[in-house]
């Protein structure tokens, strides 16, 4: 599996939409404390373990 791009928006530290283009290779995520480097991270990590949202697949 292949994520190019990440949308995320009234989440955590993402309360406006934020939008984030990732390459094949390597990425790096940089930035001061509390932007949010820890919850990208862990939304990139758990993306795999969604299979329902309100009873339905996505």
């Amino acid at each position: 599996m292949y994520i190019s791009k990440v949308k995320i928006q009234k989440f955590r530290a993402f309360q406006k939409k934020c939008e984030f283009r990732l390459n094949k290779n390597v990425n790096v995520i940089t930035g001061l404390n509390g932007t949010g480097k820890s919850t990208l991270l862990a939304i990139l990590t758990n993306v795999g373990e969604l299979t329902k949202i309100n009873g339905q697949k996505i």
